[in-house]
């Protein structure tokens, strides 16, 4: 079991908010483990303690996801430290159910089921009968009546027909549900329809007369996507959705050896479960064919002068559109991931007395006035020990001197984060938990 699974069971126990994992229980061990979505049933009085909790605990809402319906049904995404790796859960607030694009029929059984859980590795699920009643409905909507599932309950069931006959299962569910078109369909089609319970419900519905108030037929009603217009043309032209529904970005900033480049690296392949990522380097290597011309041409005689004067502005000017082109990637839904930030080009400017580094610290201040409220900001740093361990130079000076820098010139909005005693994976951890928390605010909105 993942332990950030069970983390949430006891949690939800200890804050005293009722649920019932309700659908696909055949996979439940698959389920505890992350592989396999989770359905889970909530109280619809519960909803905002509901949502309280999740934007406390780092829950990303999936709020683009197909199968987001209205105000009644949400896709979570959770992260795991120890697997690093996200796990995903829907968020019923009621007991709807039919295709993927609608969610045609509500089935009106939720104070029943609550009624009906039993505890199960910790967690609260559907006893076997009343899992069994869910699936035959989800089943006859769906016109599914080949099911091992139903039929291996059915099996199980063949013994304690007894104890089923008395909770009355079909006259006080089956009956007002307005269901004996679809049940007689379903049964008719199925090979196994003359199995215990199953022709127990058929016989029940043929002798009673069945109402059609409680199933809500919804069947013209498309379900609520939050997506923007930008976000929806670039899935429709294959590029990966994003489940945060907007793109964003993370700015690793701190010295040479603090873990920057590792991180990122790492970072892009935890949070592809997310959404599309780009990753962006801000530092001084790798120009363009003129800035790599100008860079050599400094060392020579004569015209060297008149390239060293201008070195500034070229090489900042290719910085700044590196961050600028990671800036579009994020308007259209990209997760972007940027190794150094801006305030490097100030740092190494900053002070010089020569016209080019001026302008050059100016044009970097103007980009960075621009607010950016959905980018996390983080600063890395390790001791000089460590420094020397991973990248085996740099004195103690030189990387104190570093930090005292980066400290000066840094803004408040930068989480610092000391990797001395950490692992690349502890890094990593670290970062994504912090993105979690800085994305929260999407589900605080439904509080």
């Amino acid at each position: 079991m993942l332990a950030q699974i069970k983390n949430m069971a006891s949690l939800l126990d200890s804050q005293k908010i009722e649920y019932v994992i309700w659908k696909s229980l055949e996979n439940f061990k698959r389920q505890l483990e992350g592989k396999e979505d989770i359905d889970i049933l909530f109280r619809d009085e519960n909803r905002h303690d509901v949502f309280s909790f999740l934007s406390k605990n780092g829950f990303i809402l999936d709020i683009t996801s197909a199968d987001t319906h209205g105000g009644d049904l949400y896709i979570f995404r959770g992260y795991d430290n120890e697997t690093h790796r996200f796990f995903t859960f829907h968020c019923h607030f009621g007991l709807f159910s039919g295709s993927k694009k609608y969610k045609e029929y509500r089935i009106p059984l939720e104070d029943l089921c609550f009624s009906s859980r039993i505890k199960k590795d910790d967690f609260w699920v559907l006893d076997d009968i009343m899992f069994f009643v869910t699936r035959f409905i989800v089943n006859a909507i769906r016109e599914k009546p080949n099911d091992p599932i139903l039929d291996d309950l059915c099996a199980r069931f063949s013994g304690k027909i007894n104890d089923i006959e008395e909770v009355d299962i079909c006259k006080k569910i089956f009956a007002p549900l307005g269901m004996k078109k679809s049940v007689d369909k379903f049964m008719a089609s199925s090979h196994e329809g003359k199995i215990g319970i199953q022709n127990k419900i058929v016989s029940n519905l043929n002798n009673l007369n069945p109402i059609d108030l409680r199933i809500l037929n919804l069947d013209k009603v498309k379900k609520n996507r939050r997506s923007n217009v930008i976000n929806r043309c670039a899935v429709r032209v294959g590029l990966k959705r994003n489940k945060l529904g907007y793109g964003c970005g993370i700015i690793l900033a701190g010295h040479d050896g603090a873990g920057k480049s590792s991180s990122m690296e790492n970072l892009s392949t935890i949070l592809r479960k997310l959404g599309p990522i780009k990753k962006i380097y801000l530092g001084r290597q790798g120009w363009v064919f003129l800035n790599e011309w100008i860079d050599k041409g400094r060392a020579l005689r004569g015209v060297g002068f008149l390239l060293r004067s201008i070195w500034p502005v070229t090489s900042s000017l290719e910085i700044i559109t590196r961050y600028a082109i990671g800036k579009t990637f994020e308007k259209i839904g990209y997760i972007v991931i940027y190794d150094r930030s801006l305030y490097d080009v100030l740092m190494k400017w900053s002070g010089r007395k020569i016209a080019g580094a001026r302008l050059s610290c100016w044009m970097t201040r103007m980009v960075l006035k621009r607010k950016d409220e959905r980018s996390l900001f983080v600063y890395l740093l390790c001791s000089s020990e460590a420094v020397q361990k991973r990248k085996g130079k740099h004195t103690d000076e030189e990387v104190n001197k570093l930090q005292q820098v980066y400290e000066n010139v840094l803004p408040s909005s930068y989480q610092k984060i000391d990797t001395t005693d950490l692992s690349p994976k502890d890094t990593h951890n670290e970062i994504v938990n912090l993105f979690l928390e800085k994305q929260k605010k999407v589900c605080e909105c439904f509080l």
